[in-house]
């Protein structure tokens, strides 16, 4: 049950912080936050990462309701005792579910805000749900090693 409210948890912050960027601020504009570093940025992406398949709307709606199912199947059958494994899922269904919810209710598109540029590295423009989800495959891919490492022979 924990791991369905963690997914709560990141689906309501994901959709309330985009609700104020939406009532706040108009596409296109900008807040600095810290100069040079971070800035409130509204912007509206009709595709996946980096904007891929704009416009594919059916696809992300069937690929999104795939994905949900899979992950709850996972958090259904996860043993008890792999609780990183099952926030990982948590955290992947929230992230799912809160950009989900976008394309459904504005378009077809997703709400992206946070504007991040580190050491002069500009980031795409993303959101909570996008930052849940990099978490997510993050502690996915640790999971995987460790299990990996389980069960292979030691030399």
């Amino acid at each position: 049950m924990i791991f369905y409210i963690v997914a709560l948890t990141i689906v309501f912050l994901d959709q309330f912080s985009k609700w104020l960027i939406v009532t706040n601020l108009d596409i296109g504009n900008s807040i600095r936050i810290i100069p040079g570093t971070l800035y409130l940025s509204s912007l509206r992406n009709p595709g996946g990462a980096f904007g891929i398949l704009a416009g594919q709307l059916g696809l992300f709606i069937i690929v999104s309701v795939a994905v949900i199912g899979v992950l709850i199947y996972l958090l259904q059958i996860k043993p008890k005792d792999m609780k990183w494994y099952g926030v990982s899922l948590a955290l992947l269904l929230g992230g799912t579910l809160g950009n989900f919810i976008d394309r459904l209710f504005h378009s077809g598109e997703v709400i992206d805000f946070i504007n991040l540029i580190l050491f002069s590295f500009k980031f795409p423009i993303f959101n909570i749900a996008d930052v849940s989800l990099n978490i997510g495959i993050i502690m996915m891919l640790v999971h995987l090693a460790k299990e990996q490492r389980k069960q292979s022979p030691q030399l």
